[in-house]
């Protein structure tokens, strides 16, 4: 029989909840602390240990941009304040870049390649003319 009642007041409660748009913050349940009998309360240092297992908080971000002296930026966030001095100098953002290709890598005459002939077809009508 307490059963059934019970059920009675776990439909009326999310019947209200769901008719008010209730939250959990709003019911004082925000937290992870449970508040049924029976339910395990979570301390605050299990809570902060569970975030950082699960990666949520603390977690490593690559670096995205570094300089020849060491210092580094991940590209979150407002930029250092040695990449915004190198910046105002003239350099480019692309040569902080981590793995970005040095400027002597680059291909010569970069631009100046004839397209393939599948290309090429794009480009024509059936006759070959463009």
């Amino acid at each position: 029989m307490r059963k059934r009642e019970i059920a009675g007041v776990v439909a009326r409660i999310k019947a209200a909840i769901n008719a008010y748009g209730l939250t959990a913050q709003d019911l004082g349940l925000g937290g992870g602390v449970g508040v049924a009998k029976g339910h395990a309360r979570q301390s605050k240092a299990k809570t902060v240990a569970t975030l950082k297992r699960s990666g949520a908080k603390g977690s490593k971000i690559a670096v995205k941009y570094r300089d020849a002296a060491g210092n580094t930026w991940t590209g979150r966030g407002s930029k250092p304040r040695w990449l915004v001095a190198a910046l105002t100098t003239g350099a480019l953002l692309q040569k902080f870049a981590v793995g970005a290709p040095s400027p002597k890598s680059k291909p010569a005459g970069k631009g100046t390649k004839k397209p393939s002939p599948a290309s090429a077809a794009k480009f024509t009508d059936g006759a070959g003319h463009s």
